[in-house]
């Protein structure tokens, strides 16, 4: 007699279920502000309050306004967004925000910095919430249209009569930028002014200036002014490359555009559909990267490499040290 065996039951199939899209925003805006310190625990205390657990970012304030990376679910972004212009009473629709998404979090943790510039140019009447940036904002789509020489365009850049500069440091230039763009060799942005002196473009021609979201833009106009270059001749990418990566399809930014874009977070570049490329690492003191293919061979993510651009001797911080954290 055979004993009865026990039904086979075969386990509900699971389908894994994906985590939901980080959303990452950056955005600036150039507005008179006082009162830093109580703006900055406002905006510390709003976060505690409701969002420490879902919200990463970095808001950086001035005097002359403020610059914003967030990293978290969308309708936290979104929530928080409204959080920071409120806090700040800043007019509405002043700044304008690039949204792009990610697996997760692009930024490690929250703060709020109080600074004495946005971005660092060390010029004091470079100041864009108190006089205009004597730069015209051009559209990514005029743009595009003046790079790919289409007749359609109704931009006031006119074709074929255009300098593209790129405002950016060297390592950022490394991992990718405009085809045939020009750019003053730099590695910080305090250096801008005095190469804009000594590095002359032709001053007959339309200088269209681009930067990563934008902010350098508005302040490096500025310092090509005091160069030499008419108000006139000038013009930025409204938004920056990541702008023009948003607004541009990725075929046809891939056309004009060799390479990735180095952003200042966890994802190090994202490319024209605004992903990040996997692998690129940068060395922990300077911020120079690396592509995949050079770690390998340097000998591999996990070991000792030495910084060939300042010398770090564990430029990939296999050591696990912790940066310095500003207040």
């Amino acid at each position: 007699m055979s004993t009865p065996q026990s039904p086979t039951t075969t386990p509900p199939t699971t389908t894994p279920t994906s985590l939901p899209a980080t959303t990452n925003t950056s955005g600036y805006a150039f507005h008179p502000l006082t009162s830093l310190p109580s703006l900055r625990d406002n905006l510390l205390q709003a976060h505690k309050n409701k969002y420490a657990a879902t919200l990463q970012g970095t808001i950086l304030l001035a005097g002359e306004g403020v610059n914003i990376r967030l990293s978290g679910p969308a309708d936290v972004v979104e929530d928080f967004k409204a959080i920071i212009e409120s806090t700040l009473s800043l007019p509405p629709s002043l700044v304008h925000y690039k949204d792009s998404t990610s697996t997760g979090p692009s930024l490690p943790r929250f703060l709020v910095k109080i600074k004495k510039e946005l971005i660092g140019m060390g010029m004091p009447s470079a100041d864009p919430s108190l006089t205009p940036s004597p730069a015209q904002h051009i559209s990514p789509s005029d743009l595009h249209s003046i790079l790919t020489s289409s007749s359609s365009s109704s931009s006031s850049v006119d074709e074929g009569d255009v300098i593209l500069l790129d405002t950016r440091n060297d390592y950022e230039l490394k991992m990718g930028t405009f085809k045939g763009s020009h750019n003053f060799p730099i590695s910080t942005f305090r250096d801008f002014p005095s190469a804009a002196l000594s590095n002359p473009l032709p001053k007959a021609k339309k200088i269209v200036m681009f930067c990563t979201g934008g902010i350098r833009c508005e302040k490096a106009a500025f310092a090509m002014e005091a160069a030499g270059y008419p108000r006139g001749s000038l013009y930025q990418l409204d938004g920056g490359i990541l702008n023009y990566f948003a607004e541009v399809p990725p075929g046809e930014a891939a056309v004009t555009y060799g390479g990735g874009c180095f952003v200042f977070d966890d994802r190090v570049v994202v490319d024209v559909e605004g992903k990040a490329v996997e692998g690129v690492r940068v060395c922990f003191r300077c911020r120079w990267p690396l592509e995949r293919e050079e770690v390998e061979l340097m000998g591999g993510a996990e070991g000792r490499i030495k910084c060939g651009k300042c010398g770090e001797e564990d430029m990939l911080n296999v050591e696990g040290r912790k940066r310095k954290r500003n207040s």
